[in-house]
């Protein structure tokens, strides 16, 4: 029994390592960023509410929907990462979805949010057409979560 917690807690922390060197990327000093703007609201786990009424859907993922496995992980997730905390947004190819939410790369403490919730398994990447910034870096990290079986791999 220690021996699987050991392996279990090994597994943890590289892929901790492998998110904070990788996945959670740092802010470009080239890229050009929206904000700050202070996150109000969580709606699950990859879509938030700012102080300034506007509602962004993190780019290139996707998490459960309500019910699914992981929904409730991954919202409690995205919710440490950004409730109540300065954000700043980077656009790519895309500005708005269907539903008028604008799509949005989000960082917060200089790390790409949606990098670190992939890295955690607690998304897989949904890619739109035009939105290809972090596709490379993203691909990695969801082939490491998948390798170790976490969050949503486990369903």
């Amino acid at each position: 029994m220690q021996e699987k917690h050991f392996i279990w807690l090994a597994t943890l922390t590289a892929v901790v390592g492998i998110g904070i060197l990788y996945g959670i990327s740092v802010v470009s000093s080239s890229t050009t960023l929206e904000g700050p703007f202070n996150v109000t609201y969580v709606f699950d786990g990859d879509t938030i509410g700012l102080d300034n009424g506007d509602v962004v859907r993190l780019l290139d993922i996707d998490t459960p929907e309500k019910g699914a496995c992981y929904y409730d992980e991954a919202k409690e997730a995205l919710t440490r990462l950004v409730l109540d905390q300065p954000v700043y947004l980077e656009r790519d190819g895309e500005d708005y979805d269907p539903y008028r939410r604008k799509l949005r790369y989000v960082y917060a403490n200089n790390t790409l949010v949606n990098g670190n919730l992939v890295a955690q398994g607690y998304a897989k990447i949904y890619n739109y057409s035009r939105d290809t910034a972090h596709q490379e870096d993203l691909r990695f990290l969801e082939k490491k979560a998948m390798e170790q079986h976490l969050g949503v791999w486990t369903c």
